[in-house]
Formats: C-alpha cells, structure tokens, sequence
C-alpha cells in the first residue's frame, strides 16, 4: 500500500483545520503590533492575535493597555483558556533598550524611574502569562 507523499501546504491546512475547532490560534503577540502574523499569513497559517497598544480589543474597541487591570486580566483569561499555541511577548524596549537610555538623562531621574517601573511590571507580566501557558503543557 503506497501512501502519497505530504507537503507543507496539507500539513498547514490540517493544523489550521484542528486549531479552528478547537478554538485556538497558532500564535499570540504580547507588546508588539502584528508582525508575526505577517510571516503566518505569507506560511498560509491560521492567523493570531495581537495584543498591543496599537491593536484593538473586538469586544470593546480600546487598546489593550497591559498598565489597565481589566485588561491584564482579560488577557490572562485568554491565555488561561489556551486560546494561542504559542505566545510571543516583546516587552516595552523604553525601559530596557540602550539605545532609549541615551536619553535618559535629557529624561530626568522620576521619569526614568517609571519607565523602568512599568517595563519591569510589564516584563513581569508577559512571563505570568508565560508560566500559565507552561502550566497547559503549551
């Protein structure tokens, strides 16, 4: 009995086909506009979601600003639910970058500080979400 051959689209097209009745998206930016569902449309993968300032919630249209509670909750219940596959997190660079730092003199010390202060909640939260994920075995 000869079975043909598999490529990649069939391979693509069946998980796209289980994820969608399971409820589930390949892929999950966190902090960072759409950019891998760039490279997931151009691989013809089931697209994501983006959940970033510059990105809308469909449910009540305002960003999802990680510094807002309900929205930190909301995301952590989407990531509990085991909605993504895999989450990629790309925390805020103007608390870590070093180029940003450059600049932080011109700043002053009490901006700075909050700076970092929300980049460290920030890099926090994404690796929560992170650890929820792990916890489904994802």
């Amino acid at each position: 009995m000869s079975t043909k051959p598999k490529i990649w689209d069939s391979d693509i097209e069946d998980m796209n086909n289980v994820l969608r009745r399971e409820g589930k998206t390949a892929v999950m930016e966190v902090y960072s506009p759409p950019r891998v569902d760039a490279l997931a449309r151009m691989w013809g993968i089931m697209l994501g979601m983006s959940l970033d300032l510059t990105s809308v919630d469909p449910e009540d249209g305002m960003p999802w600003d990680f510094n807002v509670a309900e929205k930190r909750d909301k995301a952590e219940a989407v990531v509990a639910k085991g909605s993504a596959m895999l989450i990629i997190g790309s925390p805020m660079c103007s608390a870590f970058s070093q180029l940003q730092s450059l600049s932080w003199r011109r700043l002053g010390p009490e901006k700075v500080d909050k700076m970092i202060r929300d980049g460290t909640r920030h890099l926090e939260f994404c690796a929560k979400l992170y650890r929820i994920q792990m916890e489904q075995g994802l």
